[in-house]
């Protein structure tokens, strides 16, 4: 347990954070109410944290006899299991619903009566989520209630969809590498551990099954809030009044926020003609529609849409991290092609990559997280695709036939490091 002098000395640091971000930093234009923004620690607060993490992560590896390492490692997916059942099953939003109408705590079994589940095996099941700090048991009553932690995976949370997804179909992807794409992937129809575990590639299999193609849409839009607000603070655009274009930007989750910070902005979402519609409806419920438009179609046509000519930020999140060389080469050409027809010759264009840049310098737990996540696009998606690291990127911009794009002063391209896992590449025409 973390004494309470540690805590008072971890919210001091805190504190002097967050005054020194309100005296020295700059942000957006416009902060409205709810802003991703209130997510991201100051500089200062951020790299202490995560400092003191890596301290306390280090200290329990090397106090930790070998043995007990190798078993902890061997049934760490027990973890994301129990977490996966509690939010598959609505055990957590049963619990905020009855302690909601209570003011109290809810007993495992009285949960397990209102879903009409065995008692039996929600108790054990509920025991583990409180180990795992989903959920705080109250001794005397033995009743649970949920910690903030556990709030995040109910309807009303932020990570529940992505929860599901990457606990349900993608674990067979995942063992799909082990037992067969590691002997002989990328051969035709056997091109990701998706491929090999579902017949097809993902983005197919998605379009003929719309429950889970939502649940994706959910998941992608569960990773925004973190995400977008450390970019909003830490990468500052070429103008406050930029075309700010979402290339492969689903709904629009991450343009509705952008321009929700700049109001003198505009923005499009290209991304396929299925995912059109979804997106209208979504921008238009954020009050965007007046300032936004949705053009469908693939960034793998050589000839990208007109409309795309006059985009000042071609903004590419989680989308060169899904494809091999050859493809990414291919899209990041076609933007380039169509940025060549502005009529706005004085626009200063951009090229944004965000992803999780591996080989940064980053705290050791984010580079952790990061090669976990490569291995995650060999099992979804086609044979090549990856994080990749800086040098990679340099690369692939020139091979796309970009100019000034090496690694030192004056070049084109430039790294943005931000206060969460994913950094970015930006390069300027």
């Amino acid at each position: 347990m973390v004494s309470i002098k540690t805590t008072a000395v971890l919210g001091l640091l805190l504190a002097i954070g967050w005054t020194i971000q309100a005296w020295g930093e700059t942000g957006p234009p416009d902060v409205p109410p709810g802003s991703h923004t209130a997510l991201i620690p100051p500089w200062f607060a951020f790299n202490i944290g995560c400092k003191l993490h890596e301290l306390f992560s280090f200290l329990a590896f090397v106090t930790k006899p070998p043995d007990a390492y190798v078993l902890d490692l061997a049934t760490s997916y027990w973890n994301s299991e129990v977490a996966y059942a509690l939010t598959k099953n609505r055990i957590l939003d049963c619990v905020e619903e009855e302690t909601a109408a209570s003011g109290g705590s809810v007993s495992c079994e009285t949960v397990a009566d209102k879903l009409k589940l065995q008692a039996f095996v929600v108790c054990r099941y509920m025991e583990s989520g409180k180990n795992l700090h989903l959920l705080t048991k109250d001794e005397p009553t033995k009743g649970y209630s949920l910690t903030p932690h556990g709030a995040l995976l109910t309807d009303t949370g932020d990570l529940r969809d992505f929860m599901l997804m990457i606990n349900g179909n993608v674990r067979f992807a995942w063992r799909a590498i082990t037992t067969d794409l590691m002997k002989d992937g990328g051969k035709p129809e056997r091109n990701s551990g998706w491929e090999i575990a579902f017949g097809k590639g993902i983005w197919p299999w998605l379009r003929e099954h719309p429950e889970e193609e939502a649940e994706f849409d959910g998941a992608m839009k569960s990773l925004n809030p973190t995400a977008t607000g450390a970019m909003i603070l830490d990468w500052v655009p070429p103008s406050k009044d930029a075309k700010f274009c979402d290339i492969g930007g689903g709904v629009g989750s991450m343009l509705g926020e952008v321009l929700k910070h700049y109001p003198e902005m505009t923005g499009i979402v290209f991304d396929r003609h299925e995912v059109v519609d979804r997106a209208r409806s979504h921008l238009a419920s954020l009050g965007m529609g007046d300032r936004t438009e949705v053009v469908g179609g693939s960034f793998f046509n050589e000839e990208l849409p007109e409309k795309l000519a006059n985009c000042d930020i071609f903004n590419l999140r989680y989308i060169l991290h899904d494809w091999d060389d050859d493809s990414n080469v291919a899209i990041l050409r076609n933007i380039r092609n169509i940025a060549k027809n502005s009529t706005n010759k004085d626009s200063k264009k951009v090229v944004v990559v965000m992803d999780q840049i591996i080989d940064t310098g980053a705290h050791s737990f984010f580079e952790t997280a990061k090669s976990m996540m490569a291995i995650n696009m060999i099992a979804n998606n086609p044979y090549g695709a990856r994080e990749r690291s800086i040098q990679e990127h340099v690369d692939l911009f020139k091979a796309a036939g970009y100019e000034n794009i090496t690694l030192g002063k004056n070049s084109a391209i430039s790294f943005v490091p931000l206060r969460t896992i994913e950094s970015i590449v930006q390069v300027k025409f």
